[in-house]
């Protein structure tokens, strides 16, 4: 049975019972029990002579017959395997993990997240606590080193990570039947105590790794049924137990792949003008390839560059291109090529740059580049390509520059590039893209670049970019965007350029941007903007603010703004007034010429700063004046357990240092401001208990250091949304007794610190996901209440506190393979 002490109850008496030593109890409280129920990056890339900021332009397979592959075979081959009939659990010695074992840990961690672990048939104990041996598939020996790993048939989902390569301990390796992409890692080789081999039945592409000729011992290696190419090892094909006949690939011989480069490096020539092509040298000669224009080779000869940047290519991309498998790097921009992107480019598998920028090329991005999962920097800017922006784009997780300007893309951007966390440049800017700037851009917190100006985008720039604190360029220019300027702007601490010209914008520009010393380029026209530009915005070096037609402000002094002590007295008294403080059970000294640091309630720094105002239970009543947003040094703001009411005021928006946040146990109502996407040092949100409406914003997700975020006993309705699970730090979530619908996000799974979940008494649909399994801090759930269906996943009994029991549902079965 769930244990009847709520979290958010424990919360209080963690955080909001003992004035300024409520942080010591509440680590004195997680030290006692354990956090059991706490709220818990190309070749040449684009120059700046190519595009001005001005122009808005940017800057310079079907899986293979696999029905009837064999099951694993035995590490020995006179030796049944146990996992021909259940390739399930295997057998293991129980020893505790340490020295070489630590790193075979990381390398089945980094292989569960490659493949989409939560997506496996089955993840038994995977990133659990518990020995390697025990988890699903590996075996281990005496001293704790993976042996075999076996997850044949298991579902596995994306590329081989070239991690698995320092499992030096292996003896035997099962991926076959799986969904595996991309190509074979070169790091296999490494595992040179390795007998057998399965990788058949998936859709690997590329070549067969030289290295695999390392591997000595191997007498087992299955590879069918993916889509390899080039030539067989000649070392490999004397492996005593192998499907390489059914490969139909040739055996390697000495220049062999060399020989097939030069064919293809033909073949696009004569495809690609190159009788017209400025710079032909050796091309068709007898000279080795390295020695091409424009070819770069590796120690074997095989074509690793092709830069033919500029050099007047006309024609099309032959598709024979594909065959240079060796390739890292292909530069064929500023040249007139056309037709399609041909699929057959799918093929290059370590591919990390392609340039395709400033052609003719049109259709659609084809889908075979998703296979290209080594890429880092694609430019396929300034073409007549057609068609929406890919949603598989996402599953390129290495890009770092991605430019897809000036093309004819419509549609919306596909929320599946949330998934590109380690992007820094997007250019997306002069096509047809329309609806709104997605919130889930803000998630992607390298962007140095973001470039979407020349679109159809609506509605206002959203506040959830205000976490891009790398951001240095932001092009939003000539789009239909409305309401005020973002004031954020103001606190993004590297910013460089702004373009918002010509859109519907209105209002005053803010006077945080006057304080913007890095801004070197502005541009503003073609809005309704009323007011005075601040002082601070005469010394940019590139600007259009005297098109506006407004006068700079006159004695501006934003930027000496609370300098003193002085400012905060003010705040306060305003405070006190609008929070009925003569009738306080406690107000000693307020309104006094005391320092404010001896008012009750009130703790100040060594600069008479106030940093705490804490007023728990003293029978404060009305509301919370505006004037709050003047305590600019506020770090704990906590009036728990009051009579307060009336809207919560945005310009808690400006408390820039506020870490805790209490305000449970009101009258709160109206929905959450959105200036509180500003706080970007907040760790803990505590509105249990008040009247407080509308959806629960995405914005929370991105509150960094957010720790504790308790919204229980409200009016909040809709959809609990997804990005919540970008929330990194998160340890409590508490949304008890609101009436939340829809289902259970799967991303809440992805909060490796959770510790406390209530969901309680919503309308929450559907079933439970099984993405809750991946929860290995979780020690309390709550989920009564709701219309849930199905079936409770099985890894979620080992929870020390939940009310699974009540839900009334069946424990999922086993998932053997």
């Amino acid at each position: 049975m769930f244990v009847s002490v709520r979290p958010d109850q424990k919360l209080a008496v963690a955080l909001l019972t003992s004035g300024r030593t409520w942080l010591v109890a509440t680590y004195g409280l997680l030290a006692a029990v354990g956090l059991a129920v706490l709220l818990s990056a190309c070749g040449p890339e684009p120059s700046a002579t190519t595009a001005t900021p001005d122009s808005g332009m940017s800057p310079s397979a079907a899986p293979a017959d696999a029905s009837t592959p064999a099951p694993p075979l035995a590490v020995a081959p006179a030796t049944t395997p146990r996992a021909m009939s259940t390739p399930g659990r295997m057998a293991h010695v129980g020893k505790a993990d340490g020295g070489a074992a630590a790193d075979d840990r990381a390398a089945l961690i980094a292989l569960y997240r490659a493949t989409v672990g939560r997506g496996w048939t089955n993840t038994e104990h995977w990133l659990s606590d518990r020995p390697l041996g025990e988890w699903f598939g590996v075996t281990t020996d005496g001293s704790g080193r993976v042996t075999e790993l076996n997850l044949w048939d298991n579902q596995l989902r994306g590329a081989i990570p070239p991690e698995l390569g320092s499992l030096t301990g292996l003896r035997a390796l099962y991926l076959d039947r799986n969904e595996l992409v991309g190509a074979i890692p070169s790091q296999l080789g490494n595992l040179t105590g390795l007998v057998a081999l399965g990788l058949a039945g998936n859709n690997l592409r590329g070549e067969i790794p030289a290295s695999l000729a390392n591997l000595g011992n191997l007498t087992t290696l299955r590879l069918a049924g993916n889509d390899l190419t080039g030539c067989i090892p000649g070392e490999i094909r004397y492996v005593l137990t192998n499907d390489l006949f059914d490969l139909g690939l040739p055996v390697c011989e000495f220049g062999g792949t060399v020989r097939s480069d030069r064919d293809a490096l033909m073949k696009f020539f004569h495809a690609a003008g190159g009788n017209e092509w400025k710079d032909r040298t050796n091309w068709g000669s007898e000279a080795p390839l390295g020695e091409w224009h424009g070819v770069f080779t590796d120690v074997t000869g095989r074509v690793v560059v092709l830069n033919l940047i500029d050099n007047g290519l006309r024609g099309i991309i032959s598709p024979e291109l594909g065959g240079l498998t060796a390739l890292i790097a292909l530069y064929l921009g500023d040249n007139q090529l056309r037709g399609e992107i041909p699929p057959e480019i799918g093929r290059l598998v370590n591919l990390q740059q392609l340039v395709l920028r400033q052609n003719r090329l049109e259709g659609e991005i084809p889908p075979e580049v998703r296979q290209l999962t080594q890429l880092e920097t694609l430019y396929l800017w300034d073409n007549q390509l057609t068609g929406d922006i890919p949603a598989w784009l996402g599953d390129l997780t290495g890009l770092k520059k991605l430019s897809l300007s000036e093309n004819h893309l419509q549609g919306e951007i596909p929320p599946e590039l949330a998934g590109l966390t380690d992007l820094e440049w997007l250019w997306l800017g002069d096509n047809q893209l329309a609806g709104q700037i997605p919130a889930f851009l803000g998630q992607l917190k390298n962007l140095t670049v973001l470039a979407l100006g020349g679109n159809q985008f609506t509605g206002e720039v959203p506040l959830a970019l205000a976490s891009l604190t790398q951001l240095e360029w932001l092009y939003l220019q000539h789009n239909r965007l409305e309401g005020p300027l973002p004031a954020w702007l103001g606190d993004l601490p590297k910013l460089e350029r702004i373009r918002l010209d010509g859109n519907q914008l209105r209002g005053t520009i803010p006077s945080g941007w006057g304080e913007l010393s890095t801004l070197v380029w502005l541009r503003l026209r073609g809005n309704a903007l009323t007011g005075c530009i601040p002082e601070g915005l005469r010394g940019v070096p590139d600007n259009d603010v005297p098109e506006l037609g407004l006068a700079f402000c006159e004695g501006d002094s934003s930027a000496a703004r609370q300098t003193s002590g002085a400012t905060d007295r003010e705040a306060l008294v305003a405070f006190y007034h609008a929070a009925g403080g003569p009738d306080w059970k406690n107000n000693d000294k307020w309104l006094t010429d005391a320092p404010t640091g001896e008012w009750y309630g009130v703790t100040t720094d060594d600069n008479g700063r106030v940093v705490w105002l804490e007023l728990i239970d003293n029978g404060l009543q009305g509301t919370v004046s505006a004037a709050i947003g003047d305590l600019t040094y506020l770090e704990s703001l906590n009036v728990h357990h009051n009579l307060l009411g009336g809207q919560l005021p945005p310009e808690l928006g400006n408390l820039a240092r506020l870490q805790w946040l209490a305000l449970s146990e009101n009258r709160f109502e109206g929905p959450l401001p959105a200036t509180l996407a500003r706080l970007e040092s907040l760790q803990a949100l505590t509105l249990h208990n008040n009247l407080i409406s509308g959806e629960i914003p995405a914005w929370l997700g991105y509150l960094a250091y957010l720790k504790w975020l308790f919204l229980s006993e409200n009016d909040l309705e809709g959809r609990i949304p997804a990005a919540l699970g970008s929330a990194a730090n998160l340890e409590a979530l508490v949304l008890r007794d609101n009436r939340l619908s829809g289902p259970i996000p799967a991303e809440l799974g992805d909060l490796a610190k959770l510790e406390s979940l209530n969901l309680q008494g919503n309308e929450l649909t559907g079933a439970i996901p099984g993405a809750l399994a991946d929860l290995a801090s979780l020690e309390v759930l709550g989920l009564t209440g709701n219309q849930l269906i199905g079936c409770i996943p099985s890894d979620l009994r080992r929870i020390p506190e939940s009310d699974l029991s009540d839900l009334d549902l069946p424990y999922c079965a086993s998932q053997a393979a």
